[in-house]
């Protein structure tokens, strides 16, 4: 398959289009796989008819240092969403894509594919693919070797990649929201709120303190955030870590609305 470069997202969605065989497994570009572990969990795939399974990783520092990771395996096969709603109650949940063999099948019949031009497009894919409720394993068997990249995109701090990243989560925040309306499960749709609201936190500070920035692209923004309508969560059930999120992302639109204001102002004197 050739292709113009069109992102990670667009390249996934060809492979799961095109992929010839029974499973997928997604791995980036200076990852490597351990050939045993890809081996056993691909047995337990396929002896337990599985929609998915899950394994452990290793993680590689810029200097070469090798990290372990601690890992819950559950080894008799169960549904996800559960699983799920769980993981994200305790903030352990790992979006990664990688993190798992996919029965191809699977993800054709559910429709998951990636969204083009997503910054942390593993985020919205992993709530998507666990709300439709796979059958699945974990276990604890070490299958990738994840390389820890200082210059990634998700850790650049100029302003325009703040911008994206920000307008990146606001998708990924309203997306997950139009699913968890259709699940009626309350426990559920507050969990993706708040692990959505932790993506908020963190790229709307990162812009906050861009102060020399220039400040093209915020209008767009402040909208977005006005059309989430954040104080409805202030009422959801066991709402008191989620109503200081609200509350300080509240506070970071409204010095984003500020500083859009003042930077309009300077537009039209001038």
């Amino acid at each position: 398959i050739e292709q113009e470069n069109q992102g990670l997202s667009v390249a996934r969605n060809v492979g799961i289009e095109n992929a010839k065989g029974k499973y997928i497994l997604f791995l980036d570009s200076d990852d490597y796989l351990l050939n045993s572990g890809v081996s056993k969990l691909l047995k337990k795939i396929d002896e337990n008819q599985l929609d998915l399974i899950v394994g452990n990783y290793k993680q590689i520092s810029d200097d070469g240092e090798l990290k372990s990771n601690k890992f819950d395996e559950i080894s008799s096969p169960f549904y996800g969403r559960s699983w799920f709603k769980e993981r994200l109650k305790k903030h352990q949940h790992e979006p990664a894509a990688w993190l798992r063999i996919y029965r191809r099948s699977y993800l054709l019949e559910n429709k998951l594919f990636f969204v083009p031009q997503l910054i942390n497009e593993d985020q919205l894919f992993s709530i998507q693919l666990f709300c439709t409720d796979p059958k699945m394993m974990c276990l604890d068997t070490v299958f990738y070797y994840y390389r820890q990249r200082s210059g990634s995109i998700t850790k650049k701090q100029d302003f325009e990649s703040c911008v994206r990243r920000l307008k990146s989560d606001i998708y990924t925040f309203e997306q997950s929201l139009m699913l968890s309306e259709t699940l009626n499960d309350v426990d559920l749709k507050f969990y993706i709120a708040r692990q959505c609201m932790s993506l908020l936190d963190s790229s709307s500070l990162k812009l906050m303190f861009l102060t020399n920035a220039q400040f093209d692209g915020l209008g767009d923004i402040i909208a977005r955030l006005n059309q989430l309508r954040l104080w409805r969560y202030i009422r959801v059930r066991k709402p008191r870590s989620l109503k200081r999120k609200i509350l300080l992302l509240l506070s970071i639109k409204l010095y984003l609305n500020y500083i859009y204001k003042r930077k309009l102002k300077r537009i039209n004197r001038n």
